[in-house]
C-alpha cells in the first residue's frame, strides 16, 4: 500500500494467487507476460478447479508465449488470454544493437572465446566456477559472463575472485 503501483507485470510462470488477488483488491492491473504453462504445471493448477480460474481471471491479461500455453490457461478457465510470442526469442535486434554488439566484440578481441552462462539457478554457478574444468574448456583468455536468475549468492563469490580471466557478472 505504501508505493501505490499503477501497473504490475509478472513474468513467465510467476502465478502467485495471493499477489494477484492483492493487486485486484487495490485496483492494480496485473499482467502475466511472456506466460508459459507446462503440462505438469497445468495438471497441478487443474486440481485447484475454480480457485485457479478465479485467480487467473483476476489478471488483467495473460500474454502467452504460444498457442499451446494459451490453450492450457484457457482450459483452466482463464478468459483474458492472448498469444503474443516470446520476448526472449521472437524479436529481431535493431541495427543499433547489432552495431553495439560488434563494437563490444571488437573491443575484447574477435579471436577470444566468449562463454555466457545465462539464467542459471542455485548451485549451477558452482559447477561453472570449477576453475580447472573451466580453463580446460574455455581457456585462460576466455571472456566469461554469468547472468543469474536470482540475486548474487554469497556462497560462490570467493570462487569468482579466483578466476584468472576477465569477468562480468550480471543479475538476470
Amino acid at each position: 500500500d505504501h508505493h501505490r503501483p499503477v501497473l504490475g507485470l509478472v513474468m513467465e510462470t510467476e502465478v502467485w494467487f495471493n499477489l494477484i488477488h492483492a493487486c485486484a483488491e487495490r485496483s492494480v492491473p496485473l499482467h502475466l507476460v511472456n506466460a508459459r504453462l507446462s503440462e505438469k504445471s497445468y495438471r497441478g493448477y487443474a486440481r485447484l478447479g475454480r480457485v485457479a480460474a478465479q485467480g487467473l481471471n483476476e489478471l488483467k491479461l495473460i500474454a502467452a508465449q504460444n498457442a499451446t500455453d494459451a490453450e492450457r490457461f484457457r482450459a483452466l478457465g482463464a478468459r483474458n488470454v492472448k498469444v503474443t510470442g516470446s520476448v526472449k526469442f521472437d524479436m529481431t535486434p535493431s541495427d543499433v544493437l547489432i552495431a553495439r554488439g560488434l563494437e563490444w566484440r571488437a573491443s575484447i578481441g574477435s579471436e577470444r572465446p566468449v562463454f555466457v552462462a545465462a539464467s542459471t539457478r542455485d548451485g549451477e554457478e558452482l559447477l561453472l566456477l570449477d576453475v580447472p574444468l573451466f580453463l580446460s574448456t574455455c581457456g585462460s583468455t576466455c571472456v566469461f559472463y554469468l547472468v543469474t536468475q536470482k540475486e548474487l549468492y554469497g556462497g560462490w563469490m570467493p570462487a569468482v575472485k579466483r578466476l584468472p580471466m576477465m569477468m562480468a557478472i550480471g543479475i538476470g
